[in-house]
């Protein structure tokens, strides 16, 4: 649990800086783990991963008949807003646009479930 935690607060240090100290004390047998991390090293190992994340969109935009050349605005919330190289992916697949983070959460359930109910 101590790594994970770790390993989060590099993930949100990534975001905001290009380095990020990993330090878990007695991580195995009194042994500590301290490393540093760059934004590089942290988007290589896990650009699989973040590839991952257009199929869901490519299936959603697939089952509607929708082209991504239809949407106006893209919103991204809570982890994934944090994580500059899964912005850059979701506005590249989206044909370059805009990518709007500053949403509260409650805000954009609230305008999506009135949005929905407006349009059944």
């Amino acid at each position: 649990m101590l790594l994970r935690r770790v390993c989060e607060w590099a993930k949100h240090t990534l975001s905001i800086s290009p380095t990020a100290a990993v330090v878990c004390e007695s991580i195995f047998e009194g042994i500590d783990l301290v490393d540093n991390i760059t934004k590089e090293e942290f988007e290589q190992m896990n650009e699989e991963l973040f590839q991952m994340i257009l199929s869901p969109n490519k299936k959603l935009l697939r089952q509607e008949n929708i082209s991504q050349s239809e949407f106006t605005d893209i919103l991204l919330f809570v982890g994934s807003s944090r994580i500059p190289r899964i912005g850059q992916i979701l506005s590249e697949f989206f044909d370059g646009k805009n990518l709007s983070k500053g949403v509260d959460l409650e805000e954009a359930a609230a305008y999506g479930g009135s949005n929905t109910s407006c349009n059944t």
